[in-house]
């Protein structure tokens, strides 16, 4: 893991801190960031935008209420959200403290295999997923003494899970889900085959062998339009 970054914000809503770090060389095809936010806050709202990433978080602090597809729903302990082609909303009365590993949606394919693309526009328990080991990582987070540490604990968690499940993503599709990420989804997928060399059938069935559809990802980028919408 590199360098945390930490970088504190006071308002009206209150105080609070949003430190990040980026993954180590050996999970960087996994991982987009570690992020970890803590704060003192009033009663507040959130409005989650489609981003493109997958999402393992371990919440730290009070319950987070959620609205998504799935209906009304409480943020506990910790979960898993998979691609979102929608926006979602959290709401939390007490503050805030949250632990992240963004991934990148081929990466939560490869440490997961396919629990979180079966998982798309919704968000699951980590326990239902990997057992109780998910507690034994979030109690280990609770006792850590600083961000540092809490996020070193989760880059750790994803190296063990990579190991264990063993699954490689084919470098060029890697490189399909790089171009259509730079590409902010303004990508002719019918066409990206050409430039990756490989059948446009190969393509399609390699993407779906991992659990995604290119057409999927592209809908889950961030869009311009979602941002002008809140305006």
């Amino acid at each position: 893991m590199k360098h945390v970054h930490e970088v504190e914000f006071t308002a009206d809503l209150g105080a609070w801190k949003f430190r990040s770090a980026a993954p180590g060389d050996d999970l960087r095809h996994v991982v987009r960031e570690y992020w970890e936010v803590e704060g003192s806050l009033r009663p507040f709202r959130e409005t989650l935008l489609p981003n493109g990433a997958c999402e393992i978080m371990f919440n730290l602090g009070p319950v987070h209420e959620v609205q998504s597809d799935q209906g009304r729903g409480f943020w506990t302990d910790a979960w898993m959200s998979g691609l979102h082609e929608r926006s979602r909303i959290i709401e939390s009365l007490n503050g805030t403290h949250l632990v992240s590993a963004g991934l990148h949606p081929l990466g939560a394919t490869e440490i997961l295999g396919d629990a979180l693309a079966r998982r798309a526009n919704g968000i699951a328990r980590l326990e239902d997923v990997i057992g109780n080991r998910a507690n034994d990582v979030r109690a280990s987070l609770m006792m850590a003494r600083s961000a540092t540490d809490r996020l070193a604990l989760v880059e750790q968690f994803l190296r063990d899970l990579a190991k264990e499940h063993g699954l490689i993503v084919p470098e060029f599709l890697q490189h399909a889900v790089h171009a259509i990420e730079q590409a902010n989804g303004k990508l002719r997928v019918s066409e990206l085959h050409e430039t990756l060399g490989v059948s446009r059938r190969h393509l399609s069935v390699t993407f779906a062998r991992f659990g995604h559809e290119t057409n999927a990802i592209v809908r889950t980028l961030p869009r311009p339009a979602n941002y002008r919408s809140l305006r």
